[in-house]
Protein backbone atom coordinates (compact mmCIF):
# COMPACT_ATOMS: atom_id res chain seq x y z
CA UNK A 1 0.00 0.00 0.00
CA UNK A 2 2.32 2.57 0.78
CA UNK A 3 4.08 1.54 -2.77
CA UNK A 4 0.85 2.38 -4.25
CA UNK A 5 0.37 5.68 -2.63
CA UNK A 6 3.76 6.72 -3.60
CA UNK A 7 3.71 5.99 -7.42
CA UNK A 8 0.17 7.90 -7.09
CA UNK A 9 1.85 10.71 -5.79
CA UNK A 10 4.65 10.67 -8.27
CA UNK A 11 2.48 10.25 -11.11
CA UNK A 12 0.29 13.19 -10.27
CA UNK A 13 3.39 15.08 -10.41
CA UNK A 14 4.84 13.77 -13.06
CA UNK A 15 1.68 14.45 -15.33
CA UNK A 16 1.73 18.20 -13.81
CA UNK A 17 5.05 18.68 -14.84
CA UNK A 18 4.37 17.48 -18.37
CA UNK A 19 1.50 19.37 -18.40
CA UNK A 20 3.16 22.46 -17.88
CA UNK A 21 6.81 21.79 -19.75
CA UNK A 22 8.63 22.10 -16.65
CA UNK A 23 9.06 24.39 -13.74
CA UNK A 24 11.05 27.62 -13.88
CA UNK A 25 13.91 26.24 -11.29
CA UNK A 26 15.92 24.67 -14.22
CA UNK A 27 14.46 25.78 -17.16
CA UNK A 28 18.00 27.00 -19.00
CA UNK A 29 19.71 23.64 -19.16
CA UNK A 30 16.12 21.23 -18.89
CA UNK A 31 17.37 19.66 -15.59
CA UNK A 32 13.98 18.93 -13.52
CA UNK A 33 16.77 17.00 -10.75
CA UNK A 34 15.59 17.55 -6.97
CA UNK A 35 11.84 18.08 -6.96
CA UNK A 36 10.77 15.90 -3.83
CA UNK A 37 6.87 14.90 -2.88
CA UNK A 38 6.86 14.90 0.52
CA UNK A 39 4.50 12.23 1.72
CA UNK A 40 2.93 10.22 5.33
CA UNK A 41 5.26 7.28 4.20
CA UNK A 42 8.07 9.82 3.62
CA UNK A 43 10.03 11.41 1.05
CA UNK A 44 10.18 10.97 -2.91
CA UNK A 45 13.02 12.45 -4.74
CA UNK A 46 12.39 13.03 -8.75
CA UNK A 47 15.17 12.72 -11.11
CA UNK A 48 15.08 13.62 -15.21
CA UNK A 49 15.42 15.75 -17.45
CA UNK A 50 12.62 17.87 -18.70
CA UNK A 51 11.52 16.37 -21.76
CA UNK A 52 13.75 12.82 -22.26
CA UNK A 53 11.14 10.67 -20.94
CA UNK A 54 12.36 8.93 -18.28
CA UNK A 55 12.24 9.88 -14.47
CA UNK A 56 13.60 7.97 -11.60
CA UNK A 57 12.10 7.95 -8.55
CA UNK A 58 14.10 7.48 -5.33
CA UNK A 59 11.82 6.53 -2.28
CA UNK A 60 12.28 5.26 1.48
CA UNK A 61 12.49 1.35 0.80
CA UNK A 62 13.86 1.26 -2.93
CA UNK A 63 13.68 2.80 -6.45
CA UNK A 64 11.36 3.05 -9.21
CA UNK A 65 12.24 3.75 -13.24
CA UNK A 66 9.64 5.68 -14.81
CA UNK A 67 9.43 5.69 -18.85
CA UNK A 68 7.38 7.44 -20.57
CA UNK A 69 6.44 7.96 -24.79
CA UNK A 70 3.69 9.59 -26.44
CA UNK A 71 2.82 8.58 -30.07
CA UNK A 72 0.58 11.38 -30.58
CA UNK A 73 -2.75 9.85 -29.43
CA UNK A 74 -1.79 7.18 -26.78
CA UNK A 75 0.89 7.82 -23.55
CA UNK A 76 2.76 4.88 -22.09
CA UNK A 77 4.24 4.80 -18.83
CA UNK A 78 6.47 2.13 -17.30
CA UNK A 79 6.81 1.39 -13.66
CA UNK A 80 9.81 -0.99 -12.86
CA UNK A 81 10.31 -1.44 -8.83
CA UNK A 82 11.75 -4.40 -7.10
CA UNK A 83 8.71 -6.25 -6.78
CA UNK A 84 8.26 -5.84 -10.79
CA UNK A 85 6.94 -4.02 -13.48
CA UNK A 86 3.66 -2.54 -14.27
CA UNK A 87 2.57 -0.70 -17.81
CA UNK A 88 -0.18 1.80 -18.56
CA UNK A 89 -1.40 2.84 -21.50
CA UNK A 90 -3.89 5.64 -21.74
CA UNK A 91 -5.66 7.55 -24.75
CA UNK A 92 -9.05 8.26 -26.12
CA UNK A 93 -9.43 4.59 -27.67
CA UNK A 94 -10.66 1.48 -26.85
CA UNK A 95 -7.85 -0.85 -25.58
CA UNK A 96 -7.09 -4.06 -27.84
CA UNK A 97 -8.84 -6.69 -26.01
CA UNK A 98 -11.40 -5.38 -24.37
CA UNK A 99 -13.82 -7.81 -23.78
CA UNK A 100 -17.37 -6.01 -23.99
CA UNK A 101 -18.44 -3.69 -26.64
CA UNK A 102 -19.12 0.34 -26.42
CA UNK A 103 -22.87 1.31 -25.87
CA UNK A 104 -23.49 3.43 -29.49
CA UNK A 105 -24.83 5.98 -27.26
CA UNK A 106 -21.39 6.65 -25.45
CA UNK A 107 -18.67 8.44 -26.70
CA UNK A 108 -15.14 7.26 -25.25
CA UNK A 109 -12.93 9.83 -22.85
CA UNK A 110 -10.46 7.92 -22.04
CA UNK A 111 -8.59 4.74 -21.20
CA UNK A 112 -6.34 2.84 -19.74
CA UNK A 113 -4.86 -0.72 -19.65
CA UNK A 114 -2.39 -1.73 -16.33
CA UNK A 115 -0.39 -4.61 -16.72
CA UNK A 116 1.08 -5.71 -13.64
CA UNK A 117 2.60 -9.14 -12.37
CA UNK A 118 -0.32 -10.21 -10.74
CA UNK A 119 -2.43 -9.78 -14.05
CA UNK A 120 -4.27 -6.80 -16.46
CA UNK A 121 -6.66 -4.47 -16.07
CA UNK A 122 -8.48 -2.42 -18.19
CA UNK A 123 -10.74 0.49 -17.99
CA UNK A 124 -12.64 2.84 -20.51
CA UNK A 125 -14.09 5.87 -19.51
CA UNK A 126 -17.18 6.84 -21.83
CA UNK A 127 -19.76 10.06 -21.59
CA UNK A 128 -23.57 9.59 -22.60
CA UNK A 129 -26.72 11.43 -22.55
CA UNK A 130 -28.04 11.68 -19.25
CA UNK A 131 -31.97 10.03 -20.38
CA UNK A 132 -29.47 7.02 -21.71
CA UNK A 133 -27.84 6.47 -18.24
CA UNK A 134 -30.44 3.80 -17.04
CA UNK A 135 -30.44 1.97 -19.77
CA UNK A 136 -27.10 1.87 -20.27
CA UNK A 137 -26.23 0.42 -16.90
CA UNK A 138 -28.70 -2.27 -18.02
CA UNK A 139 -26.45 -2.99 -21.38
CA UNK A 140 -23.57 -3.42 -19.01
CA UNK A 141 -25.05 -5.20 -16.57
CA UNK A 142 -26.38 -8.09 -19.30
CA UNK A 143 -22.83 -8.09 -21.06
CA UNK A 144 -20.94 -8.88 -17.82
CA UNK A 145 -23.49 -11.42 -16.82
CA UNK A 146 -23.16 -13.14 -20.84
CA UNK A 147 -19.51 -13.17 -19.47
CA UNK A 148 -20.83 -15.76 -17.12
CA UNK A 149 -20.50 -13.17 -14.38
CA UNK A 150 -22.00 -13.07 -11.10
CA UNK A 151 -23.31 -9.23 -11.02
CA UNK A 152 -24.19 -7.26 -8.49
CA UNK A 153 -26.29 -4.04 -8.82
CA UNK A 154 -26.46 -0.78 -6.38
CA UNK A 155 -27.85 2.48 -6.62
CA UNK A 156 -27.52 5.77 -4.71
CA UNK A 157 -28.03 9.18 -4.70
CA UNK A 158 -26.89 12.53 -3.17
CA UNK A 159 -27.48 16.59 -3.86
CA UNK A 160 -24.74 16.01 -6.63
CA UNK A 161 -26.71 13.51 -8.22
CA UNK A 162 -26.79 9.67 -8.35
CA UNK A 163 -25.18 6.59 -9.19
CA UNK A 164 -25.31 3.01 -10.24
CA UNK A 165 -22.77 0.87 -9.57
CA UNK A 166 -22.19 -2.81 -11.03
CA UNK A 167 -19.96 -5.40 -9.75
CA UNK A 168 -19.38 -8.65 -11.77
CA UNK A 169 -17.32 -11.51 -10.43
CA UNK A 170 -16.78 -14.76 -12.09
CA UNK A 171 -17.92 -18.04 -10.74
CA UNK A 172 -13.62 -19.59 -10.11
CA UNK A 173 -12.71 -15.03 -8.75
CA UNK A 174 -10.12 -14.93 -11.28
CA UNK A 175 -11.69 -12.37 -12.61
CA UNK A 176 -14.24 -9.61 -12.65
CA UNK A 177 -15.50 -6.58 -14.34
CA UNK A 178 -17.52 -3.10 -12.86
CA UNK A 179 -19.32 0.13 -14.26
CA UNK A 180 -19.84 2.56 -12.32
CA UNK A 181 -23.05 5.05 -13.76
CA UNK A 182 -22.75 8.74 -12.64
CA UNK A 183 -25.30 10.59 -13.33
CA UNK A 184 -25.86 15.01 -13.38
CA UNK A 185 -28.10 17.17 -14.04
CA UNK A 186 -26.51 17.69 -17.41
CA UNK A 187 -23.85 15.10 -17.88
CA UNK A 188 -23.41 11.52 -17.67
CA UNK A 189 -20.16 9.05 -17.02
CA UNK A 190 -19.50 5.87 -16.58
CA UNK A 191 -16.30 3.54 -15.93
CA UNK A 192 -16.05 0.43 -17.29
CA UNK A 193 -13.39 -1.76 -15.86
CA UNK A 194 -12.18 -5.43 -16.36
CA UNK A 195 -9.65 -7.27 -14.99
CA UNK A 196 -8.31 -10.62 -14.58
CA UNK A 197 -9.27 -13.47 -16.70
CA UNK A 198 -12.19 -13.04 -17.77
Amino acid sequence: MKCVRLVVAVGLLVLGVAACGGSDEGADDGDQSGVTIQTDDGDVSIEGGSGDGDVTVNVDDGELDISGSDDGADVTIVVDSDDGSATSTGGESVPDGFPVSIHPDCSVVSSTTIQAPDGEMMMVTVEMPVDKAEEIADFYEEAFEDMGMMVMRTAGSSAEGSMIMLTGVDEDGDGGASCMVSIADDMATAVISIGGDV
